[in-house]
């Protein structure tokens, strides 16, 4: 679905298409031929957005004000959050959510393989993103990682 019809070349300055609202005309970029549209958000972040986005409304605001909307949280919000360590296998998944066992039911469902709950820790959701990178060298997919032992965990979890 379109919000403004493909023949219509020119944006007016001053429309606002979502949290956007259309500043001035950029020009083309790169190989292709779209032309981009200098926008602001309502937060204030000022991006140069595709037109066929701001067209059919695939954009309608800054990836910050999106990820409020997305489940990316700040530190504050996320310290309300619980951190989980799940096993499968080998592997280990390190998450946050309002609701570990909802989540873990969730995973269980979706995976052909058993799931164990290591650990739940509440109110410490913020770690998450600190043990994610704690961890990088065993990264193996998504929020999945392949640590030798769960003890190494628990001790990262009481470092960070």
């Amino acid at each position: 679905m379109n919000i403004l019809p493909k023949k219509v070349k020119h944006i007016p300055k001053g429309m606002v298409i979502g949290s956007w609202t259309v500043l001035e005309y950029v020009g083309t970029k790169g190989k292709g031929r779209n032309g981009y549209w200098k926008c602001q958000c309502v937060c204030g972040n000022v991006k140069d957005v595709c037109a066929s986005l701001l067209r059919t409304g695939k954009s309608t605001q800054c990836q910050s004000c999106s990820g409020k909307q997305n489940g990316r949280l700040s530190l504050n919000a996320q310290a309300k959050r619980h951190l989980y360590i799940v096993s499968c296998g080998p592997y280990f998944k390190i998450g946050s959510s309002d609701n570990p066992d909802r989540r873990i039911d969730d995973l269980r469902t979706a995976n052909p393989f058993p799931i164990i709950t290591e650990c739940i820790y509440l109110d410490q959701g913020y770690k998450e993103p600190l043990l994610h990178a704690y961890f990088k060298q065993y990264h193996h997919w998504g929020e999945w990682y392949l640590i030798p032992t769960f003890n190494l965990i628990s001790e990262a979890v009481e470092l960070v």
